[in-house]
């Protein structure tokens, strides 16, 4: 019995696991903690998200490099131009504005308050989650067009870490009322 109810309670741990590596980094975000939030990032593979679709994006306008020479060339340099920009872009106190306003602005105060925001009220927004399998989560702040999604995923049993911002999926159409 007591084998068992220990049993559920690590599977329970496990599960909530996302969520809760999410709370303590918007925590540490609320207080300014650089070093709390850094516990949280994996700064390496959040440059390397960024730029794989910084890569994919440019290659969407210009055409794929593999059928114009011209193409790869404008991906090359366009790739030589952002690195930079994305290296200095992710740091703690960009997570910390991402995880306060929902929003990935460069340059804008990293805890805007909540009330500039456009809520109703200034409450901050509602988090909604997508789970992808066992090891990656997505955490979206609100279903506008202008937010983002930022993606967990596990590392070890039950550790969580910032991998990607994603570009959040567009809200549903509103139902006409009847």
């Amino acid at each position: 019995m007591v084998l068992a109810a220990v049993a559920i309670a690590i599977g329970a741990y496990w599960y909530e696991s996302p969520f809760l590596a999410i709370h303590n980094l918007r925590e540490a975000g609320a207080r300014g903690d650089a070093a709390g939030v850094s516990e949280h990032v994996d700064y390496a593979a959040l440059r390397e998200n960024l730029k794989a679709q910084f890569a994919d994006r440019v290659a969407g306008a210009i055409g794929k490099p593999e059928s114009n020479p011209i193409s790869a060339l404008g991906t090359a340099l366009g790739m030589v131009l952002a690195n930079p920009v994305i290296d200095a872009l992710v740091r703690p106190e960009t997570v910390m504005q991402a995880m306060a306003t929902g929003r990935l602005r460069p340059g804008a105060p990293p805890t805007e308050p909540a009330a500039s925001r456009d809520e109703p009220g200034g409450e901050p927004a509602h988090w909604r989650y997508e789970r992808f399998g066992a090891d990656r989560v997505v955490a979206y702040p609100r279903e506008d067009a202008g937010s983002v999604g930022l993606q967990f995923e596990r590392r070890g049993f039950a550790d969580w870490k910032l991998t990607g911002i994603l570009a959040a999926p567009a809200p549903a159409p509103a139902r006409p009322a009847q």
